[in-house]
């Protein structure tokens, strides 16, 4: 029997396209995503026959209901995930509030005499732009008062009363939500063939950020249905949009933000979000009635150099606090493109101290991201790539 060449992954597609509800594919906006490794995964249940024979062979086994799953590996970039990530988070990205008005200024506090800003979406944690000054950090807000430190430490805003300042949210936010965002795939991995999910729905997925190296992400996904196509069969298109090109985001250029200050001493962190999606099964049918999506569960992981005992104290008293990973592109600070994670209540929920030979003492802990009602959200991402 002759040979054919093998198929390789590098010459694989994967395309991506929200879905405007479940069971009803979007093929008319996929567009090419990029990735570390995609897994298509279509598996049953056996289910073998229970009857008793005297030669104690299993006689019959038949295909249960379908399980239609994807994982997607991927280096972080700003904007690179966007599809993926608002598919995990139940939420979508919508432009970052803006607001002009008059503010008596202090030491980068900012008082207004009306109007709220938590009111205006502001929260801890996120980047803004204050026109003719720079990009700045939201260090504590609230109702009246929005406390600033610049990413750049040589500018401020100068002291004085009634000042008209613009103070805009940069880029777009995305914040966890209620709401289910389906997606549909299609991966062309073998000549001549596509594979087509539909309704996809992220059930989980880990940020990491490594002591050296990219921060990846790598999302698991649940699906209603998988079907195999000649390529370019109709609905399905023959060619999609292609990927975007940004640059991917490595650990050395990641700043760690704790309660207003710059946290210089992180070794590694890993979030993972888990929204507990699993699949509604019918009988009389393989494919899934319907997604079901659980509690949102997002934890951390975080090693850091041990300086002193303020974190050992803060696991002890059970204190909350606001934590913040900005990953900017390379270049200038203030014009960058950028991506930030915002989690604006956490807390620890355990401490390791290790003591290792000449190294330097490091400290683990496992940290519980917890939903604010205050703000109306558990994690926000901002990003400045464009709002599609």
């Amino acid at each position: 029997m002759a040979l054919t060449e093998l198929a390789t992954a590098v010459a694989a597609k994967i395309s991506l396209a929200r879905q405007p509800s479940f069971d009803v594919p979007n093929t008319a906006d996929l567009a090419q995503q990029s990735r570390t490794n995609w897994t298509v995964s279509k598996k049953t249940t056996a289910n073998k026959t229970a009857r008793v024979r005297a030669d104690r062979r299993t006689q019959s086994s038949r295909h249960g209901a379908e399980e239609v799953s994807g994982g997607h590996d991927d280096d972080m970039s700003v904007g690179g995930q966007d599809l993926l990530l608002e598919s995990v988070l139940g939420g979508t990205f919508r432009a970052g509030p803006s607001l002009n008005a008059s503010f008596d200024v202090e030491d980068n506090v900012l008082t207004r005499a009306t109007g709220n800003f938590i009111a205006d979406k502001l929260v801890p944690g996120m980047i803004v732009k204050i026109v003719g000054v720079g990009r700045a950090y939201i260090a504590d807000v609230s109702a009246k008062t929005l406390s600033l430190v610049f990413l750049d430490p040589a500018k401020s805003i100068p002291d004085g009363l009634a000042q008209t300042l613009t103070v805009s949210v940069e880029g777009k936010v995305l914040r966890d939500s209620a709401e289910k965002n389906y997606l549909t795939a299609q991966v062309e991995y073998v000549e001549g063939y596509t594979v087509i999910q539909e309704s996809l729905l992220a059930g989980s997925a880990a940020i990491n950020v490594p002591t050296e190296g990219n921060l990846t992400v790598s999302t698991q996904l649940m699906g209603k249905s998988q079907i195999r196509l000649p390529q370019g069969q109709a609905p399905y298109p023959t060619s999609t949009a292609p990927m975007g090109s940004s640059e991917v985001i490595s650990s050395p250029s990641c700043l760690l933000l704790r309660n207003g200050d710059y946290f210089a001493d992180l070794v590694q962190a890993t979030i993972n979000i888990n929204s507990n999606v699993s699949a509604a099964k019918r009988a009389g049918s393989k494919t899934a009635r319907g997604l079901i999506q659980g509690s949102l569960d997002i934890s951390a992981n975080a090693t850091f150099y041990l300086t002193d005992l303020e974190l050992v104290e803060s696991y002890d008293k059970e204190d909350e606090f606001d934590l913040v990973i900005f990953m900017p592109e390379p270049g200038d600070i203030e014009t960058v493109d950028f991506q930030c994670i915002i989690m604006p209540r956490v807390k620890l929920d355990g401490f390791e101290t290790n003591l290792t030979g000449f190294e330097a003492i490091t400290g683990q802990s496992n940290i519980s991201v917890l939903g604010s009602d205050l703000y109306d959200g558990t994690i926000w991402v901002q990003s400045t790539a464009p709002l599609v």
